[in-house]
C-alpha cells in the first residue's frame, strides 16, 4: 500500500515551502544535510538531529515528513488493530519534530483532544507550529527526553525516531519515565537499520520485566526474541510514502514516485489486546503457493508455503509486509 499525508497537511507544508527558496538552492542545500544525517546520531549533544537553522528544519519537513508520516501511521494502525476499543483523548509526542506523528495520530484518533509535543529544537518547533492546524489543541515544550524529566500523562504516548540518540544506560533510565506517563499505551519506533532494531530489543527486554506492561506488537509472543539469535538479521518493517513534485527535486530529481521506509517498532499497552499467533517480517512471495517468511507464538522464526489448496490461502494473499494473522 502507498500511503500520503492527508491532503489538507500536505497544501500547508507545500505553501510554507513556497514561501522558501527551493530553485535558489537554500531549501535545497538544506535538505541535502539533513539527508545525509536525518536519523538522530548516539551521543550527539543539542539533539541528535543536529537542525541549526530554519531552512535545515523546513527541509526536514520536506524531506522526511512524508516518510515519518507514513511509518507512523503503519505502527498506529498496528494499535488499533490489536486493541480496536482503545480510544485515546490525549497524547504526548516526544521528540516530536515537526510535528509529524502527532498529525497521524489525529487524523487515526479523532477524539484526540489535548497533545503535548516535546521538542528540544526550537527551529523544529518553529515549523511545526507554522503547519499545525489552528483549530489543534497542541502544547508545544522546550523540553529534552532525559533521566529525571518531568512529562505530562496522556492515553497515549509515541516515541519516534528518538532514543537511538541515546546511550544504552540512557535509554534504561527513561524507559519508566515515558511508562508510568502513558495510561494506556506507549509506542516507540526507531529506524528499520540495525542499530534501531537493536533499540526496540532493548526496549522489548525491559518491557518483558515491567509488570503490567504487555507486548501488542509486532511480536506473537514476549519470550526471547527469535531474530536476536540469527547473524544478519533484525526485526524491521516497511511502509510506501508516495512522493509530490516538490519532495522528489529535494531528493535530487528522483525518478521513483514513491519511497520505501524502513522502521522498527513496538507497542505496549496497559491492557491486554488481540495478539496475532502470525507476524510477517518479509515481503510474502508468489501466488498458486505463498511463500511467508514468519515470527511465530511458538517462538520461532519459519518460511512456510501455503499452497492454493490451504484454506488460509485466501487470507494470506492479502497480506504484506508486516501483518499479522492467526493460524
Amino acid at each position: 500500500m502507498v500511503y500520503q499525508i492527508p491532503l489538507a497537511l500536505r497544501q500547508r507544508l507545500e505553501s510554507f515551502l513556497s514561501r522558501h527558496d527551493v530553485a535558489g538552492g537554500a531549501l535545497l542545500q538544506g535538505a541535502e544535510a539533513v539527508s545525509r544525517r536525518y536519523r538522530r546520531e548516539k551521543g550527539e549533544s543539542g539533539g541528535g538531529l543536529q537542525v541549526t537553522s530554519f531552512d535545515e528544519a523546513a527541509a526536514y519537513a520536506a524531506v522526511r515528513m512524508p516518510a515519518t508520516f507514513v511509518a507512523v501511521s503503519d505502527v498506529l494502525g498496528r494499535l488499533r488493530e490489536g486493541h480496536p476499543d482503545f480510544t485515546p483523548l490525549s497524547l504526548l509526542d516526544v521528540g516530536a519534530g515537526p510535528g509529524t506523528a502527532s498529525h497521524a495520530a489525529h487524523l487515526l484518533y479523532e477524539g484526540l483532544g489535548h497533545s503535548t509535543l516535546i521538542e528540544p529544537n526550537r527551529h523544529l518547533r518553529d515549523v511545526g507550529k507554522a503547519l499545525q492546524d489552528e483549530g489543534c489543541a497542541w502544547e508545544w515544550q522546550d523540553k529534552k527526553l532525559a533521566r529525571g524529566a518531568v512529562l505530562p500523562e496522556a492515553d497515549l504516548v509515541v516515541v519516534s525516531y528518538v532514543l537511538n540518540e541515546l546511550d544504552v544506560k540512557d535509554i534504561a533510565q527513561v524507559l519508566p519515565l515515558l511508562w508510568n506517563v502513558a495510561r494506556g499505551a506507549l509506542v516507540i519506533i526507531e529506524p528499520g537499520t540495525p542499530l534501531g532494531a537493536g533499540v526496540i530489543q532493548q526496549v522489548r527486554e525491559w518491557a518483558r520485566g515491567e509488570t503490567g506492561a504487555h507486548i501488542l506488537a509486532p511480536c506473537p509472543q514476549e519470550n526471547e526474541c527469535p531474530l536476536a539469535r540469527e547473524v544478519g538479521r533484525w526485526c524491521h518493517f516497511s511502509a510506501r510514502a508516495e512522493r509530490s513534485r516538490l519532495h522528489k527535486s529535494l531528493k535530487g530529481g528522483a525518478d521513483l514516485g514513491y519511497e520505501d521506509e524502513k522502521f522498527s517498532y513496538i507497542i505496549v499497552t496497559r491492557a491486554q489486546g488481540h495478539v496475532f499467533g502470525n507476524r510477517l517480517i518479509g515481503h510474502p512471495s508468489g501466488k498458486k503457493v505463498i511463500d511467508l517468511q514468519l515470527c511465530r507464538e511458538t517462538g520461532e522464526t519459519e518460511t512456510v508455503q501455503i499452497p492454493k489448496s490451504n484454506a488460509l490461502h485466501g487470507v494470506v494473499k492479502k497480506l504484506g509486509w508486516g501483518d499479522g494473522f492467526d493460524s
